[in-house]
């Protein structure tokens, strides 16, 4: 059988500074009238004085008015990306109108000016997203678009195919392997920004993609933990967005990003942020956020010192909203409807000795319904998960141990035969916890105190 032919690796992508370094025959595209003598003067003019500026290294002032000559150099690179298809043309007029802007939006807006009768920056912008096979003017392309985002007052229409493709760069098919999810998500953090635009992006299935690449990020790499974060604490200002993003994970997410984020500031700043406006609006966020230990993140990042004092206000509005979810999730009514879910976790309930001396003998109501669902995620049949398996054990553990009748209403469910066939399973935990069960069912709660006593 013939062997296919290995594909070539996609062309590697150069850097801003191997771009800006570039000496494009501009000359050439105003011979063939695709640009302007007077373009190409000041394409060139601006080319030198970003050169001076890059060699003495004077990146002041960035946040300033743009020059006279600033504003001819970004409208004759518009003018390029408008008449100019080959690559190191359109990728050098991406790079200096990026190293112009430099994210700053009131700079994106002054300098990235519409000309007359000609599409709008945003629609050339966009075209340069549509160019499949050339990353770096991609992500040039989305670093303005972000920009001017960011310095505009509200939404727009147009911004669509801009939201199209930052949300592909989540996806399953990136652009790029490494770089589109940061890429991708500085976007949703500028097109989040602006509230005509926050439900839709939501209403898109933005909040689903998010909790991924904030665990991908934490303590891992900052930026995009931020930019991730910021998203998100936007998303959970909108009901649809909180509870799509709690759907998909995002406390336990965001949880894993502060136990990450270090001394990174900015990074525990969005997150607690973030985490705070996801627990506020959507109640179901609360057991996640307890269980993945938000609450104690929050506790060692306050004993830090912050000199922002919104970075404070924000971690102890996580500890108290945590703290008050704890208390929530252990009353008998949540803890009997995750049981009657099937969907068992090690959410606070549990493992908390409280609980159980208060409720324990509450698995006998209804006819001891509880006490057979979990027993009934112990057959196989049930094709429950090893996490499952093992919640379930540990519960029936604490029954017979804590109820003078439990270990006969166990051997009438054949409770004892459920959880010996676990103890070959594959999991450790599973087996762990299925061993205390079935030791449970058999000893009495005397003997049962006295092993653990030798065993400690």
């Amino acid at each position: 059988m013939a062997t296919l032919p290995t594909p070539p690796p996609p062309p590697a992508t150069p850097s801003l500074a191997s771009v800006l370094r570039r000496d494009v025959p501009w000359e050439t595209y105003a011979g063939a009238s695709l640009i302007s003598g007077p373009e190409v003067v000041a394409l060139r003019k601006a080319d030198r004085a970003a050169k001076a500026r890059r060699a003495a290294g004077d990146d002041g002032g960035r946040a300033a008015a743009p020059t006279p000559d600033e504003v001819a150099g970004a409208a004759a690179a518009l003018a390029v990306l408008r008449a100019v298809t080959k690559d190191d043309a359109v990728q050098y007029a991406l790079a200096s109108l990026d190293d112009a802007v430099c994210g700053s939006g009131a700079r994106a807006v002054a300098l990235l000016k519409p000309a007359p009768g000609a599409p709008s920056p945003k629609a050339l912008l966009q075209r340069a997203l549509a160019r499949s096979a050339d990353w770096f003017s991609q992500e040039r392309a989305a670093s303005l678009l972000g920009a001017l985002c960011a310095g505009s007052d509200g939404g727009a229409d147009d911004d669509a195919p801009f939201v199209d493709w930052a949300l592909a760069q989540l996806g399953p098919r990136p652009n790029h392997p490494t770089r589109a999810a940061p890429a991708g998500v500085a976007a949703l953090a500028k097109l989040l920004r602006n509230r005509d635009t926050r439900a839709a992006i939501a209403a898109r299935g933005a909040a689903s993609l998010l909790p991924r690449v904030l665990r991908g990020a934490a303590g891992a790499a900052p930026q995009a933990a931020y930019d991730a974060s910021v998203a998100a604490w936007l998303l959970a200002l909108t009901q649809e967005g909180a509870e799509s993003l709690e759907a998909a994970g995002g406390a336990a997410a965001l949880a894993a990003v502060l136990r990450g984020g270090g001394a990174k500031e900015k990074v525990v700043r969005a997150a607690s942020l973030a985490l705070g406006a996801l627990l506020a609006a959507s109640p179901a966020a609360g057991a996640s956020a307890v269980a993945s230990g938000a609450g104690r993140a929050a506790e060692s990042l306050l004993a830090q010192a912050w000199e922002d004092g919104d970075v404070v206000e924000a971690l102890t509005a996580v500890k108290d909203a945590v703290a008050a979810a704890s208390l929530s999730a252990c009353s008998w009514d949540a803890y009997r409807a995750e049981v009657l879910s099937g969907r068992l976790a090690w959410s606070p309930p549990h493992t908390s000795d409280a609980f159980w001396a208060a409720h324990a003998g509450k698995l006998d109501d209804r006819g001891g319904q509880l006490v057979r669902v979990l027993v009934r995620v112990l057959d196989p049949a049930a094709a429950s998960t090893p996490l499952a398996l093992a919640v379930a054990c540990s519960d029936l553990a604490r029954y017979a141990a804590l109820v003078p009748h439990g270990r006969s209403v166990l051997a009438d469910l054949h409770g004892k035969e459920a959880g010996m066939r676990l103890l070959a399973h594959p999991d450790p935990d599973v087996r762990r916890h299925a061993l205390a069960a079935v030791q449970g069912m058999v000893l009495g709660r005397d003997r049962m105190q006295y092993l653990n006593a030798v065993g400690a």
